[in-house]
């Protein structure tokens, strides 16, 4: 059984329609509205008995952004370009020996880890357009377990994986390569629609989940595959375009959707996700689904929310009872291809909004709707109730410099906190909790709905594109990499870094750190963490424990 959840890469849906698009006058005035509030909270940014140091302010935020970029050299440029070296082939299970002994309470399991990773002889300008490929380091309970573990890898046999397979050659072409033009866009869905019989091809690169004992491979705007991992490493995909019987709907631009990254309740079992649909054809207006299974994997509860925009929705919260909706304004809209502009923008003067839907809610209508500052939050920490009845939504927050930045250049996140009052219906607070540029955050998942006081996560020494001549990527997209080589401890009560562990030089992190549940008493929960690193100046072909 595999305990642990890895996240790389995301791909978007991009397909084809035409339609007028306007801002709509609401959003205009909601948006100067919270301008107003805001400006007349911001001497109480601090909650009650806080004992966080001084406000982070955005200009801060900038200067820590601008001192990232500044340093980026030539050589950590060489380093990042080494990451994107794929795997040729794949590989059988293989004995990797360890470097020394591994924890004698870490648990036996596989460490799975997805990313995107093309087929020799093709050609993609956009990363996140390849194929997924799964890494797994099977480890043996503690006694069986011996001076080695197995590693091997795989790509994932999605639909239209075979169907390329079957025909000889390529038949799909990506998206994300294309940015900033829209025109190739259109050229890419008709191409799919045509050769390969799908607007959008399930690559299935960007994260892997597990519940109810079934292992999934993701992609946010396609249906899943189902994966299996054996005890001796074996990678098999058992199940492409995968309905979870009959709990994703169809719809005919992506056959179906899944959102990206779902959480699961420590204390029902249940799985919580939501999902988006932009608008396309076929899909009707713009909406997010909540969807909740229960712990053996039936669906039990769906709602479909209407949104007034079609926005990315790639992660969410919860508490005990409700889920967190993520409504910011890094939006896909489809017609704009027919501009010749990318599909994918930050409307940085659409405002922002979270949403608290009621987890076994019956109608979109139960859901309650907090103006916010606009920002982009790809990934989410926790949320939990606090003693005042409010929620506390925490969770890593960027703002892009220009409306194009977002999938050609790279935007730093930040931890970020909100305080939404349901009884008001007002967000009472929201600030940073630290000026340290970081990503893909994780905590222990008993911890999920509750106040914690830590999360781990990546952070980056520095960030850049093309210096000296020498590029990040081999790719068209993206043009900027971030350099990920430290390992830090948020404090998510007082705020700041409560620790910070750095790789030696020409060593990397490729993974988000994983918390490993070791024992869980009445008020403190144990484990260990763990990340994946690489070194560097090689060809990553074996990563190293």
């Amino acid at each position: 059984m595999p305990y642990l959840q890895n996240h790389a890469g995301l791909l978007l849906l991009l397909a084809a329609a035409a339609r007028a698009f306007t801002r709509p006058p609401a959003l205009a005035a909601r948006g100067q509205a919270l301008q107003r509030v805001r400006m007349a909270d911001a001497a109480s940014a601090a909650a009650p008995g806080s004992t966080v140091p001084a406000t982070i302010t955005a200009a801060r935020i900038e200067a820590a952004v601008r001192e990232t970029r500044g340093r980026h050299t030539a050589e950590s440029a060489r380093q990042i370009y080494a990451l994107f070296d794929p795997f040729t082939r794949e590989q059988v299970p293989v004995k990797v020996a360890l470097r020394g002994a591994l924890p004698p309470d870490l648990p036996g399991g596989a460490y799975l880890r997805i990313g995107p990773n093309p087929r020799p002889g093709r050609k993609e300008p956009g990363f996140l357009d390849a194929d997924g490929m799964l890494l797994s380091i099977v480890i043996r309970p503690p006694e069986e377990r011996a001076d080695h573990c197995l590693f091997s890898s795989a790509w994932v046999r999605t639909a239209g994986f075979q169907k390329e397979e079957a025909a000889g050659g390529d038949l799909f072409q990506g998206t994300l390569g294309a940015a900033p033009r829209g025109w190739p866009v259109l050229a890419a869905v008709i191409n799919n629609f045509v050769r390969g019989k799908q607007a959008v091809k399930d690559t299935c690169n960007t994260a892997v989940s597990y519940h109810a004992g079934k292992i999934l491979a993701l992609m946010e705007q396609c249906r899943p595959s189902e994966v299996r991992v054996s005890k001796t490493g074996e990678l098999r995909t058992i199940k492409a375009l995968s309905d979870l019987n009959g709990s994703i709907p169809f719809d005919p631009l992506t056959g179906g959707a899944l959102g990206a990254h779902s959480r699961v309740d420590p204390s029902t079992g249940e799985k919580i996700a939501v999902s988006y649909a932009t608008g396309g054809p076929g899909q009707g207006p713009p909406t997010a689904r909540h969807d909740v299974w229960n712990a053996k994997g039936k669906l039990t509860h769906s709602v479909t929310v209407p949104l007034p925009a079609p926005i990315m929705i790639h992660d969410l919260a919860i508490t005990p009872s409700l889920s967190v909706i993520f409504d910011l304004p890094l939006t896909v809209r489809i017609e704009k291809a027919f501009l010749d502009r990318f599909l994918v923008e930050y409307e940085k003067d659409t405002p922002g909004r979270l949403g608290l839907l009621p987890r076994y809610a019956s109608s979109s209508n139960q859901v309650q709707w907090f103006d916010v500052e606009a920002g982009v939050v790809l990934h989410a920490c926790n949320a939990y109730h606090d003693a005042q009845g409010r929620v506390v939504v925490q969770a890593f927050r960027a703002v892009p410099a220009d409306p194009t930045a977002y999938i050609a250049k790279f935007t730093p996140a930040f931890p970020y906190q909100w305080i939404l009052d349901p009884a008001t219906g007002r967000c009472v607070e929201e600030r940073y909790l630290s000026d340290t540029p970081t990503e893909f955050p994780n905590m222990s998942p008993h911890m999920h709905g509750r106040e914690a006081s830590y999360c781990y996560a990546l952070s980056l020494s520095s960030a850049g594109g093309v210096i000296d001549g020498q590029p990040v990527t081999p790719y068209r997209m993206p043009q900027e990499s971030p350099r990920f080589d430290s390992l830090v401890k948020v404090d998510l009560k007082r705020g700041g870094i409560a620790q910070q562990f750095h790789l030696p030089r020409h060593s990397l992190f490729v993974s988000e750190p994983i918390f490993v549940h070791r024992s869980q008493g009445l008020f403190r929960v144990q484990g260990s963490v763990h990340p994946l690193c690489v070194r560097a100046y090689l060809a990553p072909q074996l990563p190293l424990l």
